[in-house]
């Protein structure tokens, strides 16, 4: 229903789903994300590294933690 029902990098939407933030500019989207101004919404940032990010490079995206393995 709300922006705090959402995990934080997404944003409670008007069909009360959760969806990627709007944005005009990076600084309005979360830590390794970046704005897609043609989408006008917050994406993951880019990487070739962990380097590249403030976490973890984890199949070409920047995220918060390490990827895990699993069997399916």
């Amino acid at each position: 229903m709300t922006d705090a029902d959402c995990p934080a990098t997404l944003a409670c939407a008007s069909d009360h789903r959760c969806r990627a933030k709007p944005c005009a500019a990076d600084v309005d989207c979360p830590t390794n994300q970046a704005c897609d101004v043609s989408g006008g919404a917050c994406v993951r940032k880019a990487c070739a590294s962990d380097a590249d990010c403030e976490g973890y490079c984890v199949l070409g995206a920047c995220e918060e933690k390490p990827g895990y393995c699993f069997l399916y």
